[in-house]
């Protein structure tokens, strides 16, 4: 039988060839496709419908991404032993569960985000405590350039600090 098969395979060497040229193909559009739903279907549902990011209201597919919103998005996915599509897969699998907290961001805001965490020079992270009660702050009037002082931060930085 295995000889049978060997000998078939080298008389039509070229036709199996081309063949399973055609199949990788085929299947590499179908896995983008399946890739493409998955991600829209994770999106979809923790953008609550709305398929656009929380922050600047950005709607084009492409520039959306997951977003951790108490940070630690790494750390969530290295415990979990997961990367990329993968994390995906887990998150429909798991029923789309809410704890940590996921959200929907642009890339460009995501990244906004990630810089607005920490401190220029210090790299040392901003805690949420820190940012709450800068924005407390704000909300009693206080100016800019004085929650720069009190934060030890520049001016712009509050600005942006407040608007996190």
């Amino acid at each position: 039988m295995r000889a049978d098969r060997k000998e078939y395979y080298l008389e039509n060497k070229e036709k199996i060839k081309a063949y399973q040229r055609g199949r990788a193909k085929e299947n590499k559009e179908l896995k983008a496709k399946w890739s493409r739903q998955l991600k829209y279907d994770v999106l979809n549902h923790y953008s609550r419908g709305t398929m656009k990011c929380s922050r600047c209201g950005d709607t084009i597919f492409e520039n959306l991404c997951l977003h951790h919103k108490n940070g630690y998005g790494a750390r969530h996915r290295e415990s979990l032993g997961l990367r990329g599509l993968q994390f995906y897969i887990y998150l429909r699998k798991e029923g789309f569960p809410n704890s940590p907290p996921l959200g929907v961001l642009c890339k460009t805001c995501n990244v906004r985000h990630k810089r607005l965490a920490y401190r220029v020079g210090s790299h040392r992270k901003l805690s949420q405590e820190r940012i709450n009660y800068a924005k407390e702050l704000r909300g009693k009037g206080l100016t800019y350039e004085e929650l720069g002082r009190i934060l030890n931060v520049t001016s712009s930085w509050a600005w942006q600090i407040c608007k996190m």
